[in-house]
C-alpha cells in the first residue's frame, strides 16, 4: 500500500542532524542573535534526540554485527567528546547515552524487559548530568523498543503511531513541566515544538532506508562541532 507521506532513515538522520546543528547554534551564540530566532533554532533542537532513539532502535533491530556496531558508536562517542568538551565542557556527549542505551536494548533481549526497564530507570538516575540526555533518554530508548515490539532481527512496526506518540508523551510531559517550573520559554518551545515535529516525522517512517550514507551521519557529529569550536575561537 502506498502512502501519501513517508520518510526515510535517511530523511530522518538529514532532519536529525540539521535540528542538533541548529540546538547547538543557538546554545552557544544565543546571546549574539536576535531573541525569536535564537527561540527558533532552540525550539527546532527538540527535534533531534528523539530521532536518535528511534534510529538507534532501528538499527540494533537490523544489525547483522552488534559488536562491531556498538565498537563504532564508542570509537566516535571517544573522538566525539575532544569537540565536545571544547564547545560544552561537560557533560559526556550523546553518542555515549546512544551507547549506553545500545546495551539496554542488549539486556531486554538477553534477559527480559522488565530487566531492561530497570537499567533504563537506573541509568536515567545514575547518569543525570553526567551524559548527555540523561535524564529521560534512556527511557525514551527503551520505551521505542518495548512499545513498538522491536527485537533484534526483527524491526517491529515501524509506522506504529501509538507507540510513537505514547513514547513522545513522556519527555514531553517531562519537559514542559520542567519549563513551566523554572519559567522557561526556550524549553517550553524545545518540547512543543521540537517534540511534535519529531512525533510526526517519526509517524511517517515506513521502514525504508533511503540513501545510505552511515559513515556521513557519524563524522558530521564531531566534525560540526570543531567548526562550532572554531567559530567561537573567532566570535567570541
Amino acid at each position: 500500500m502506498k502512502h501519501s507521506f513517508e520518510i526515510t532513515g535517511f530523511q530522518l538522520k538529514i532532519a536529525a542532524i540539521v535540528a542538533m546543528t541548529c540546538n547547538h547554534v543557538a546554545n552557544v551564540f544565543g546571546a549574539l542573535l536576535p531573541e525569536p530566532l535564537d527561540f527558533a533554532l532552540y525550539a527546532v533542537g527538540g527535534v533531534t534526540f528523539p530521532i536518535m532513539a528511534f534510529l538507534l532502535v532501528e538499527g540494533y533491530a537490523h544489525t547483522s554485527d552488534l559488536r562491531k556496531y556498538a565498537l563504532r558508536l564508542a570509537g566516535f562517542a571517544v573522538v566525539s567528546q575532544i569537540p565536545y568538551y571544547l564547545v560544552f565542557q561537560w557533560p559526556l556527549n550523546v553518542l555515549f547515552t546512544l551507547l549506553i542505551g545500545l546495551g539496554i536494548l542488549w539486556l531486554c533481549d538477553r534477559f527480559n524487559s522488565g530487566v531492561g526497564l530497570i537499567a533504563a530507570l537506573a541509568g536515567t538516575v545514575l547518569l543525570q548530568g553526567v551524559v548527555d540526555w540523561g535524564t529521560t533518554g534512556l527511557v525514551i530508548i527503551y520505551l521505542f523498543a518495548t512499545l513498538r515490539g522491536v527485537k533484534r532481527g526483527s524491526a517491529g512496526k515501524p509506522s506504529d503511531v501509538p507507540a510513537i506518540i505514547g513514547t513522545m508523551a513522556i519527555p514531553m510531559a517531562v519537559t514542559c513541566f520542567s519549563a513551566i517550573r523554572f519559567s522557561n520559554l526556550h524549553v517550553l518551545g524545545y518540547a512543543l515544538v521540537g517534540y511534535t515535529i519529531a512525533t510526526l516525522l517519526l509517524c511517517g517512517y515506513r521502514g525504508r532506508r533511503g540513501r545510505p550514507m552511515k559513515w556521513f551521519f557519524y563524522a558530521y557529529y564531531p566534525l560540526h562541532l570543531f567548526v562550532i569550536w572554531v567559530a567561537i575561537v573567532i566570535l567570541l
